[in-house]
């Protein structure tokens, strides 16, 4: 039986961690390890925890003063004893036989990583449309654009990995953006990967004032990084346009959320957008081959081009 590291970083979850740590608890995999990194919370999450950890010796809590969720995951890959590394978000939760299944998967198919399908409320569905190994990295790459841009790439918490093939830390610089990073550093360590179409772990939907909706210069700037990356990992052979969907899906909501961010001025609006375009690989694309709808083509249009008072009407119209 080999130990599973399952990292969760966890700041003011009081609503959802008990839940979260007790689908850990009742795998019906038990070789396991609980590592429960406290990012500086305010509310009770601390003290759930370390109550849950009474309850079983499984689980270790570590606390330290608000960094962000890298430095939380980070903080728990270093204490990681286990063979294999999983994560968690603390207001997501395992299905009972996430652990077995995933591991099962990875010893029948020889994998070094298995990535799973994902459930969501009301009954949301992110899975594959069937199993599918790939036998090589380059295989993988060959497939690399379809499988990006179903977002099963995306997080790092419907996945399991081999602790000997961790080469890279989660990038604790950004606050977007950096399970892909990760996720796609770890799989350029990899050979055999196997994508697996049961759900086995819930996401909770991010909702409004979530660090979904924050706004600003970084973010933007995290989304031109993470598109370095995705670019770097695919190789000059598999890039198309496809391969750019996910920079100009992310692109266009956060330069929306942006313009209507009422808590911004419009002459700070034009000062983030100035700076974010200098380096912008947008500039570099032919926004005539990019498929999206006519107010996205419209909005990239203006921002190419610096037309900041029309993306504004735009917008806001």
């Amino acid at each position: 039986m080999n130990l599973i590291s399952i990292i969760i970083p966890v700041y003011n979850a009081e609503k959802y961690i008990n839940r979260c740590i007790k689908s850990i608890v009742n795998q019906s995999y038990q070789e396991l390890e609980i590592i429960v990194v406290n990012d500086g919370s305010t509310d009770n999450s601390l003290s759930i925890c370390e109550t849950l950890a009474t309850q079983d010796n499984r689980i270790k809590v570590i606390s330290q003063d608000n960094g962000g969720v890298s430095k939380a995951r980070n903080t728990g890959l270093r204490l990681t004893k286990g063979e294999y590394v999983m994560f968690l978000d603390s207001d997501d939760y395992m299905l009972p036989d996430m652990c077995k299944t995933m591991l099962d998967v990875l010893y029948s198919k020889q994998a070094d990583c298995v990535i799973c399908g994902i459930q969501e409320p009301e009954g949301g569905l992110w899975c594959p449309q069937k199993n599918i190994d790939y036998s090589t990295l380059a295989d993988f790459k060959r497939d690399f654009i379809y499988q990006l841009n179903t977002e099963l790439l995306s997080p790092c918490w419907n996945k399991i990995f081999k602790r000997q093939l961790i080469t890279n830390l989660f990038n604790e610089e950004i606050s977007f953006g950096e399970d892909l990073i990760f996720d796609l550093e770890y799989l350029n360590n990899c050979t055999r990967l196997s994508f697996i179409i049961n759900p086995l772990v819930y996401h909770e939907k991010q909702v409004a004032g979530s660090l979904v909706t924050k706004t600003g210069l970084q973010r933007l700037l995290d989304i031109e990084d993470i598109h370095k990356v995705i670019m770097q990992f695919a190789g000059e052979e598999n890039i198309s346009q496809d391969l750019h969907k996910k920079y100009i899906r992310d692109l266009t909501v956060y330069a929306r959320f942006i313009l209507l961010d009422k808590r911004i001025t419009f002459s700070d609006k034009k000062k983030i957008l100035k700076k974010w375009i200098q380096g912008a690989y947008l500039n570099y694309m032919l926004l005539m081959n990019i498929k999206t709808c006519l107010s996205n083509r419209l909005l990239l249009l203006f921002l190419k081009y610096r037309c900041w008072s029309l993306a504004n009407i735009l917008v806001n119209r």
